[in-house]
């Protein structure tokens, strides 16, 4: 995240658009799939000690619920709770187990990606999956704004380019367009703008006739 205050080697790009600007050359869709990756902020809203807990609490209630079954022995005559409850409550708990085991599952990779990404693992225990996966979306957010950036920037510097060579043209013109009998050349006092700006000179010939617009990007 401070790679946008970082200056890389050059002094005039910090680390954040040096790295968006390599991407750019070598990986041009990688801004498609960040936009993707929106996932990554629902996963922070996760705790996985909260789902162990929830998964542990719903198991012992379980439990509770078919012990409560046996009491019951078919009585009153004729009730059959328990032999409705008892095959529920087996195939219940079953499913706990198995839905613990996933959970223990997902704490390990967990555990594998916080390695991956360089703590220690001692540090690992103290973190958690908003710590993490916060990390990487605000990093994620962060590359997608610089990028889009420096996209408008590029744009404009081109738009600006394509300006300044229409205005040469209207300079090294003579003649470009027809002017009809009678009618005499500009001047500066014919000016739409009152300013000196060459794109007031430009909307004077424009609207006299001396300059065909179709013609400038010829």
């Amino acid at each position: 995240i401070n790679a946008e205050y970082g200056k890389d080697n050059t002094g005039e790009s910090n680390l954040l658009e040096y790295a968006v600007r390599f991407f750019k050359r070598t990986n041009p869709a990688l801004l498609p799939a960040l936009k993707d990756m929106n996932l990554i902020e629902k996963v922070c809203a996760y705790s996985l000690s909260d789902i162990a807990s929830e998964i542990t609490a719903l198991a012992a209630k379980t439990k509770e619920v078919g012990e409560i079954a046996k009491s019951f022995r078919g009585e009153p005559v004729g009730d059959q709770f328990e032999y409705v409850i008892k095959p529920f409550i087996f195939n219940a708990l079953k499913k706990m187990e198995v839905l613990s085991n996933k959970a223990n599952h997902v704490k390990e990779d967990f555990v594998d990606i916080c390695l991956w990404f360089g703590y220690s693992k001692q540090s690992v225990s103290t973190k958690s999956i908003s710590v993490l996966f916060g990390t990487i979306n605000t990093f994620i957010k962060s590359l997608i704004r610089t990028w889009e950036s420096i996209e408008d920037t590029e744009q404009k510097a081109i738009l600006a380019d394509k300006k300044t060579e229409a205005f040469k043209k209207i300079k090294n013109t003579t003649g470009a367009g027809s002017l009809a009998s009678g009618d005499r050349r500009p001047t500066r006092g014919d000016k739409i703008g009152d300013g000196d700006s060459p794109f007031d000179e430009l909307a004077s010939r424009i609207k006299s006739g001396y300059i065909n617009p179709r013609e400038m990007w010829k």
